[in-house]
Order: C-alpha cells, then sequence, then structure tokens
C-alpha cells in the first residue's frame, strides 16, 4: 500500500491499493487508488451540530440555566461517546444563549442520537438545532435549521 500527501490545506490522501496475484506481471489492473479528503489537521470533515438553547436574560441566564446546561452538555456527551457518532466539543455562553457543539462524521445520525434527550430538556423550549453538513471552512456546506 503506498499513501502520499501533498498541500497544507486539505490535504488530499490518496492511497493506491495493489492486489497482488500470484505470478502476475498485470500491474495497472491491479491498482485502486482511493482518494480520502482530510482537513489540514488529518481528519476527514466533520459535519456539526450546533444547539442554540435560550436564557432568560439577555447576558448569562441565571444559575440554575448555566447549571442545567452544563448538565445537558454531560449528559449528550455520554450518548454520543456511547453511540461512537461524533464528540462533544463544549460550550458556550453568552448573549441569553447557551450553545452546544458537537462534531462528527454524520449530521443526521449525530443529531439522532441526541433528539429524544434535547427535546426532554427544559432549557430546550425556544431553542433550535442547526445541522450543518461539511467542514467549519466550507462556505457552500448545506444547513438545516430544527425549532425545538
Amino acid at each position: 500500500m503506498a499513501a502520499a500527501i501533498g498541500g497544507l490545506v486539505g490535504i488530499t490522501l490518496v492511497v493506491a491499493v495493489v492486489v497482488l496475484a500470484r505470478r502476475s506481471s498485470r500491474t495497472p489492473e491491479n491498482v485502486t487508488p482511493i482518494v480520502i479528503r482530510q482537513n489540514a489537521n488529518g481528519k476527514a470533515p466533520e459535519h456539526a451540530v450546533l444547539l442554540h438553547l435560550r436564557l432568560s436574560d439577555p447576558k448569562f441566564g441565571t444559575a440554575a440555566e448555566v447549571s442545567a446546561c452544563h448538565a445537558l452538555e454531560e449528559r449528550l456527551r455520554k450518548e454520543i461517546e456511547r453511540a461512537g457518532v461524533g464528540e462533544m466539543d463544549g460550550n458556550e455562553i453568552g448573549e441569553g444563549e447557551c450553545v452546544l457543539f458537537m462534531y462528527g462524521p454524520d449530521a443526521d445520525g449525530l443529531f439522532a442520537t441526541i433528539a429524544s434527550t434535547v427535546r426532554a430538556a427544559p432549557l430546550a423550549k425556544g431553542g433550535w438545532v442547526i445541522k450543518r453538513f461539511g467542514g467549519v471552512d466550507d462556505k457552500n456546506a448545506k444547513q438545516v435549521r430544527i425549532d425545538l
């Protein structure tokens, strides 16, 4: 198996799989190129699920809301890890909302894993989810909003 990596951004990994038959000298038919697009850190592009939860004031919400946001983050982290569909990347709290950032190879599968827990959370009322089908640097990535 041979691999060649080139470029700094949008690295393309080319893998040639060579199937060698016994005593065969036919090389062109024995090489199958497989192209896997990767981002700059060597990973396949990731989809995102961004969960926006409204807080009761235009700044940081109450201590109970912040605590509930952290508790929901931990529940979702465990569900995502257990299902093996991606990762919880953390949160941002401010400007009247708590945003939870989740990434994985399939936004639909990631959201399907957490949807029932999210919809049951009291903070979900008035919130929404953005499913992004592509990397953060992909300006053409499709985005779908789901109101909760």
